[in-house]
């Protein structure tokens, strides 16, 4: 099949892969060279791991959804820092020992949040005028999960934009859908943004070990 037909089949794919990480894997070489000196240049331990599986699972999909490797598909880095490559689209995300990769044809942003409890006062920067009407009008319980998904919401919506820095309150939040997955246990929040939203397909628990 040629690479214009695979292409065209593949249009309206949009497929999210969540994993946990791995505890006791070695961590190898990676493509291109300049993700493998970014990863190992990391001084946190958790994050340079985390970097790293998270790359690991976007090998994976691409493969999975287009049949593609990875270091066959021009793999570099923009002037305002993301990652890109020929024919497709990816975003990445990780948090809390989980990553996240979403993968189409089209434009895509991803983010992946543990749930915890973050500070209310941080409404005043991430909300619009008319978000902060909702939030005020919500039950107290509610008001700090609704504000971390609408966080990881706006943080996938600018990871479709290829910009240094935004103002979060700005971004709206349209042609978004999230989810609440669990990972060993624990929940998180993922959101994607796409415009093809409708055509999202959620691949829950990916097993790394079996794909290193």
């Amino acid at each position: 099949m040629s690479d214009f037909s695979l292409q065209r089949e593949g249009e309206s794919v949009l497929n999210v892969y969540v994993a946990s990480i791995p505890k006791d894997s070695k961590m190898g070489e990676l493509v291109p060279k300049e993700r493998d000196c970014e990863v190992k240049n990391c001084v946190n331990d958790t994050v340079r791991r985390e970097k790293y599986y998270v790359w690991k699972l976007l090998e994976y999909a691409l493969l999975h959804s287009f049949g593609k490797p990875l270091d066959k598909l021009g793999v570099r880095k923009t002037e305002c820092g993301k990652w890109v490559c020929d024919k497709y689209a990816f975003s990445l995300s990780h948090s809390s020992g989980a990553v996240a990769v979403a993968v189409s044809c089209q434009n895509v942003g991803v983010d992946l949040e543990a749930k915890r409890e973050i500070r209310e006062g941080i409404y005043s920067k991430i909300l619009s005028k008319a978000e902060r009407d909702e939030y005020f009008a919500l039950d107290v319980r509610e008001k700090n999960d609704w504000l971390l998904k609408k966080w990881t919401q706006k943080e996938s919506v600018f990871k479709t934009l290829d910009i240094k820095s935004y103002v979060i309150a700005n971004i709206k939040t349209d042609n978004v859908r999230s989810f609440c997955v669990k990972i060993n246990d624990k929940e998180y929040y993922l959101s994607v943004c796409a415009k093809h939203i409708n055509n999202v397909k959620l691949f829950e628990n990916v097993d790394l070990r079996e794909v290193l």
